[in-house]
C-alpha cells in the first residue's frame, strides 16, 4: 500500500508525493495554533481513511477530552474511521498529558497508551508502536503526529527536544515512517525554531500579520523537498479558510491590483476614473444604509426582485465593457469580470465548481456586503445574485438564473450561489 497524498491540496502541491521517511513541521503563532492543530488533524484523519497507520502523541490534550475536541472542530463524522483504526490495532493515542485516570466511559477504548512525560519514554513508545503496526500491517505506511513540541520544550528544555526531533526524524528515514509535529514560534527563541526547521524535510507556517489594526492569518511553505528556494510559490503568503473538514488557500490579489493601479486616475475636477469609467467612491455603511432602507420600504419580496434586476444590469454592463474594450470572450471574459468585482470590493471568490459549457456553476465566496450587513433571518445578497446572472448572460449570450443557498448574514461561514442556464 502506498499513500501519496494528504488530500489537502495546498500541502500536496508543495510537498509532492507523501514519501515515507519524511519529517513535516508546522510552525504557528498563538493566533493560528488552533487552526494548525485542526489542519494537522485533517491530515491524520485523511491518512487513516486511506488505510494508513497512525500514532498520535499528545502532550497537551488528555484522551478524556479528545471526543470533545474532535466535536468542537466539526470532525465528529470522522470518529467511526478513527475507532475502526484503533480496533484493528492500526491507530494509537499516546496520552502524555493526563494527571488522573481516564474517565470511566472511555477507559476501555482500544489503542490508548498513557505514559509519563519523559523524552526517552516518548521516543521509545512511538518507535515501539510503529513497529507493532508494521507487524500486523506490513504494507501500511505509518504517520506519527507529535502535538506539540512547544509543550515539550517547556517541560524538558530546547536541547532535549531538538535531540528528540532529530532522533525521530532519523528513525523515520530508517523505518519509513512519516513524522509530523508543530511548534508555536511565539514561545521560543528564533534559533530553536530555525534548528527544528533545519532538521525537517518540509515546513509549513501558519502565522499572522497586522493589517489596519486587524490580525490577518496566512499560510506559506518555508521549506520543501521538491521546490527550489527561488520558486515563486515558496515563501509566498496565502490567506486561507478553514471550514469544517475543508482547508482552502485564497490566491493573492496582487496581479489584479497591479492592473488596477495602471488603470486608475484622479482628474482635476475631482472625478476618479478606473478603466476610463468615472466612479463615485462612498463608504460601505452608506451603501448598506441605502439598501436596508429600500428593503424596509419595499418589503423583502419586492426588494429582492428590484435588487436582482439592478444587479443583472450591472453584470451585463461589466461584461459588455470588457468585451468591447478588450475583445474578451468566454472564460477569459468571465475571469476579468470576476477580477473587476474583486477590485471593487465585493469580496473574494473562494471556490468555483462547474463550467460555462455545462451550464451550471456553484460559487462559494466571502461577500463584503453580507459580512457587514449584521445578523439577519434572511439571505441578503440579492444584488450579487443579479450580478452573477448578468455576468453569465453577458459572457454566454444565454439567460441564467442564480440563487443564493448560503449566506454569511444568516450565520454561514461563506456565501454560496448556484447558477444555471434557463431552459
Amino acid at each position: 500500500m502506498k499513500i501519496e497524498k494528504t488530500l489537502i491540496d495546498f500541502i500536496d502541491e508543495a510537498l509532492g508525493n507523501l514519501d515515507e521517511g519524511t519529517s513535516i513541521l508546522f510552525v504557528c503563532d498563538s493566533l493560528t495554533l488552533n487552526d494548525t492543530i485542526t489542519l494537522c488533524g485533517l491530515i491524520i484523519v485523511n491518512f487513516i481513511k486511506q488505510g494508513g497507520g497512525c500514532i498520535v502523541a499528545n502532550t497537551s490534550l488528555p484522551f478524556s477530552m479528545i471526543y470533545v475536541d474532535i466535536k468542537s472542530r466539526s470532525m465528529m463524522e470522522e470518529l467511526p474511521f478513527i475507532e475502526k483504526g484503533a480496533e484493528e490495532g492500526r491507530c494509537y493515542y499516546i496520552d502524555i498529558a493526563s494527571e488522573e485516570a481516564f474517565q470511566e466511559d472511555l477507559s476501555n477504548f482500544k489503542g490508548v497508551i498513557k505514559i509519563n512525560n519523559d523524552p526517552n519514554r516518548i521516543i521509545y513508545e512511538i518507535l515501539f508502536l510503529g513497529d507493532e503496526i508494521k507487524k500486523s500491517f506490513p504494507d501500511a505506511p505509518v504517520m506519527v503526529w507529535y502535538n506539540n513540541f512547544s509543550s515539550s520544550i517547556i517541560d524538558f528544555g530546547s536541547e532535549s527536544v531538538l535531540k528528540m526531533f532529530r532522533k525521530l526524524s532519523t528513525s523515520a528515514k530508517q523505518k519509513g515512517y512519516l513524522i509530523t509535529g508543530l511548534v508555536n514560534r511565539d514561545l521560543h527563541d528564533p534559533r530553536i525554531i530555525n534548528t527544528l526547521m533545519h532538521f525537517a524535510d518540509f515546513v509549513v507556517e501558519l502565522s499572522s500579520e497586522e493589517k489596519g489594526g486587524v490580525k490577518q492569518p496566512y499560510v506559506r511553505v518555508l521549506k520543501s523537498p521538491i521546490l527550489e528556494p527561488n520558486v515563486t510559490n515558496l515563501q509566498q503568503r496565502y490567506a486561507y479558510t478553514l471550514s469544517g473538514t475543508n482547508f482552502s488557500t485564497i490566491p493573492s490579489l496582487a496581479p489584479v491590483f497591479d492592473k488596477l493601479k495602471r488603470n486608475i486616475s484622479y482628474l482635476e475636477r475631482g472625478e476618479v476614473s478606473i478603466y476610463n469609467m468615472e466612479y463615485l467612491i462612498t463608504p460601505l455603511n452608506t451603501f448598506l444604509l441605502l439598501l436596508k432602507e429600500l428593503e424596509k420600504n419595499l418589503g423583502i419580496n419586492e426588494y429582492n426582485e428590484f435588487a436582482k434586476n439592478f444587479g443583472k444590469t450591472v453584470g451585463l454592463e461589466i461584461t459588455n465593457f470588457f468585451r468591447s474594450k478588450y475583445s474578451l470572450q468566454g472564460n477569459e471574459l468571465l475571469k476579468e469580470a470576476i477580477n473587476y468585482l474583486l477590485i471593487r470590493g465585493w469580496g473574494r471568490l473562494i471556490e468555483k465548481v462547474g463550467s460555462l459549457e455545462l451550464g451550471r456553476l456553484k460559487i462559494s465566496s466571502f461577500q463584503t456586503f453580507a459580512y457587514n450587513y449584521g445578523k439577519s433571518d434572511h439571505k441578503v445578497c440579492a444584488i450579487f445574485e443579479g450580478i452573477v446572472s448578468g455576468v453569465l448572460e453577458g459572457v454566454t449570450g444565454n439567460k441564467w438564473t442564480c440563487r443564493e443557498t448560503k449566506c454569511m448574514a444568516t450565520g454561514d461561514e461563506l456565501c454560496e450561489f448556484e447558477a444555471k442556464v434557463e431552459k
